[in-house]
């Protein structure tokens, strides 16, 4: 029988701007509700209790109205990108063990219509002790749909404090730095979960995604 390790939490990533999209992808529909809520959903399904919104910066503009006793968590530095929601969510999480370097942080980002509770239940499979586990599909990594170990939070906080060159490409040195210490693992996904990290972008990739218009999401 499927079991989610007590000391996994769960954070959504809905900080971004959203400038390419137009409009702010956590509002967007589908399966007849906004994505914010959908992913919710999911990682209640997947065993998830304890819970978290990265929501970005203090200025940003109200997000979907959300169950009670889900914390809004703020970037410590605004602007520089996913990272920035990886590191206040590890940040929150430490925050309810005895110990903060115990326990994972799955992260899963607001812009995924085609993820599922299914899905989610595998990545946690790939987890261990001490480790967390990032997808790979066509050797690219997809470091905002993973599960981190509590005790990288002050790798990620160092990436925030000396950011490289692309700040908002540090997501993926981040997991490549835990790959490189040990503290992260590496899950080969195969070709048809293509799908479930394909994330929306752009008014068109919402367009043509959406179920009214002969996509597939929302479903499970």
């Amino acid at each position: 029988m499927f079991r989610v390790p007590e000391q996994l939490s769960g954070v959504i990533l809905a900080g971004g701007r959203s400038l390419r999209m137009g409009r702010d992808k956590a509002w967007l529909e589908a399966g007849g509700q906004p994505l914010l809520l959908r992913q919710i959903g999911l990682l209640t399904e997947a065993g998830l209790r304890n819970l978290a919104i990265a929501a970005g910066p203090e200025d940003r503009d109200p997000l979907p109205c959300t169950p009670p006793g889900i914390p809004l968590l703020r970037d410590l530095r605004p602007g520089l990108g996913p990272l920035a929601g990886v590191e206040c969510g590890l940040r929150w999480a430490r925050g309810l063990h005895p110990d903060p370097d115990e326990g994972w942080t799955l992260f899963l980002a607001v812009d995924l219509p085609g993820m599922s509770a299914g899905w989610l239940r595998r990545l946690i499979s790939g987890m261990g002790p001490g480790t967390g586990c990032v997808p790979c599909q066509a050797g690219r990594m997809e470091p905002l749909a993973a599960i981190y170990p509590n005790r990288a939070w002050n790798v990620a906080r160092a990436h925030l404090e000396r950011p490289p060159e692309n700040p908002k490409a540090s997501a993926q040195g981040f997991c490549r730095r835990g790959l490189e210490t040990g503290w992260m693992t590496l899950w080969e996904t195969p070709p048809e979960d293509h799908t479930t990290l394909t994330n929306w972008n752009t008014p068109s990739d919402w367009t043509e995604g959406r179920p009214d218009q002969g996509g597939n999401a929302g479903q499970p």
